[in-house]
């Protein structure tokens, strides 16, 4: 299971069994990309992808999610490892996260609610199969159901306390720029790995190939998450993964 010095995970968000899209958090705003989520993962797999980050957002919102839950269970019989967040509230989540063979599960709104919960999950399974997810405005104030809700605390914050938790990693997104594709807040997820020493995965903002590149080489992040990019092509998987890879083939050889 172990992820490459670099992993860029194309995007998978489900809502209503549909792959969807939308910009900082506006789910009335919601643009259907693909109405076979299956066919779609299967893009990614066919385009070189390991790893998939797949979000049920009924589920984050609180909604009937029934069949996004079967999506996924299919989706993790294909050659693929597969993180997963959304609604994950309670340990039965997590262990069914787990026994349908996803990699690594992403919690979030449990993370703030009830802390314990994480200590928990980590004993369970270990710190690379639980990852904490922070969704963070411009502030840097944590938002958690579904983005709909302010948590009254920093990422930063969030973070130390989940470090001292067990947590390893960490998926940073800037809501004000999800599916912006105007670039990341790179030195935000920067900062926050520095304060953490938490591995830390960037999300929102990336538009391009070189917002990519931007965030190769910084000390403490270990990835991107890629979506609105590569939905509209102004991103090419195949030609990011090759990049990716090169970059790892060129340091793994330095002495």
């Amino acid at each position: 299971m172990k992820l490459n010095s670099f992993t860029i995970f194309p995007a998978i968000h489900l809502r209503d069994g549909k792959v969807v899209r939308f910009t900082q958090g506006n789910i009335g705003e919601a643009v259907v990309f693909h109405k076979d989520p299956l066919a779609c993962a299967q893009q990614w797999i066919d385009q070189g992808a390991e790893w998939l980050q797949v979000i049920n957002l009924d589920a984050a919102f609180d909604e009937e999610a029934s069949i996004n839950w079967r999506l996924i269970e299919k989706m993790c019989a294909k050659n693929v490892n597969i993180q997963f967040g959304g609604g994950i509230r309670c340990m039965d989540d997590v262990h069914w996260a787990i026994k349908t063979g996803i990699k690594r599960v992403i919690i979030g709104t449990a993370a703030v609610v009830q802390p314990e919960m994480m200590a928990t999950a980590i004993a369970a399974y270990g710190g690379d199969a639980i990852v904490l997810g922070i969704d963070a405005d411009a502030a840097g104030e944590v938002q958690i159901h579904g983005w709909q809700t302010g948590a009254s605390v920093q990422a930063a914050s969030l973070a130390i306390q989940m470090r001292q938790l067990g947590v390893t990693t960490a998926i940073h997104t800037s809501i004000h720029l999800d599916g912006s594709m105007t670039g990341v807040d790179l030195e935000a997820s920067i900062e926050l790995a520095r304060i953490s020493g938490l591995n830390i995965v960037v999300g929102g903002g990336i538009g391009s190939l070189e917002d990519l590149l931007d965030c190769f080489n910084n000390k403490g992040i270990s990835g991107v998450i890629v979506g609105q990019a590569l939905y509209t092509g102004k991103l090419d998987l195949k030609k990011a993964l090759r990049t990716a890879a090169q970059k790892d083939s060129f340091e793994t050889n330095l002495s």
